[in-house]
């Protein structure tokens, strides 16, 4: 805006100030740039070298109200009104199941149906829409597939150590669980827990009920994909307890199990100091055949000191033998 003089106003609040040799997009810049109140955002663009000023927010309580000689010299007001309205505040009214519904935007409605969210088109108007929900149960069943993962590796870990298996030579190989009386315990409870049944149950009485079973290797699979879906989406709350109930079981068995003062953490303590000792005992034993060594070296060696003296003191009278023998007959 060339040649404007310099003044100060207040938009909602906002004080821009507008000096000498500020142009329209200068001008839209400081508005855009002022300090609102929470609510009462005012947004100035420049189109086609025209100021349009608008509300950040939708709704008729978000209204732009303005006066003033400076909106006047600028153009965008005719005395108290605005010059040209392009699209004057209002609320989205519409109908769900017949019941009107009236809200300040269009977009991202949460709170009419529950759990659904709506986002009105900009021509929806004087039309309607069906909408169909379903239940998307794909996160549930991500959690499940996880679970069932899981317990599959801890049976396969489980199975894995506790195996002797033997080689091509006829030597055998055991596993680190090998022969441990409540691992061997824990598998099977673990297997007793996730097919166990409850009579009290009103609905599920186990996760055969729901399509997860375990088979005879001890491996946990949806064998009834459709069972699954079809209690997520009728029967949500007890495929949820029945769920909570079975893995509420396992963890009960498993915390035993695992932890600073678990079962497992006791028997890796206990090797760990078998294990020193056994090293200990292997120093002590080394130290012992050292010097037991050393002993015989030196027993060795003064035998075969005696040895040479005996060959020697041998090897001296055969020869003096042979000069006797030799003087007497000559």
């Amino acid at each position: 805006m060339s040649g404007a003089t310099s003044i100060n106003y207040q938009a909602k609040g906002a004080e821009v100030t507008v000096t000498t040799g500020m142009s329209l997009n200068d001008i839209a810049y400081a508005i855009n740039s002022g300090k609102y109140a929470s609510g009462n955002e005012v947004i100035a663009t420049v189109v086609n070298k025209q100021m349009v000023l608008s509300s950040k927010f939708t709704g008729e309580s978000h209204q732009i109200q303005a006066s003033g000689a400076v909106l006047e010299e600028l153009g965008v007001l005719t005395g108290t009104s605005f010059k040209n309205i392009m699209q004057s505040a209002r609320n989205a009214t519409f109908k769900v199941n017949g019941l009107s519904v009236t809200r300040s935007q269009n977009s991202a409605l949460t709170d009419v149906i529950s759990g659904v969210t709506l986002n009105l088109a900009s021509d929806a108007q004087g039309k309607s829409a069906t909408l169909n929900i379903a239940s998307d149960n794909t996160s549930q069943k991500t959690a499940i597939n996880s679970l069932i993962t899981n317990f599959n590796t801890l049976q396969s870990y489980i199975s894995t150590n506790l195996a002797v298996t033997k080689n091509a030579d006829n030597t055998y190989t055991r596993g680190s669980l090998s022969g441990d009386q409540s691992i061997v315990s824990l598998r099977n409870s673990l297997f007793s827990l996730v097919g166990s049944s409850d009579s009290t149950a009103t609905v599920f009485k186990s996760l055969k009920d729901i399509g997860i079973t375990v088979d005879s290797n001890l491996t946990m699979s949806i064998t009834d994909s459709s069972k699954l879906e079809n209690a997520l989406n009728n029967n949500y709350s007890d495929v949820i307890s029945v769920m909570d109930r079975v893995m509420s079981a396992v963890t009960s068995k498993l915390d035993k199990y695992t932890g600073t003062t678990s079962y497992v953490d006791q028997l890796i303590k206990a090797n760990a100091k078998k294990t020193i000792e056994v090293g200990n005992s292997i120093v002590s034993m080394n130290k012992r055949l050292d010097a037991r060594e050393q002993v015989l070296i030196k027993y060795y060696a003064d035998v075969q000191s005696q040895m040479d003296l005996l060959t020697n003191t041998q090897n001296t009278n055969s020869a003096w033998i042979t000069s006797l023998y030799a003087s007497l007959y000559t």
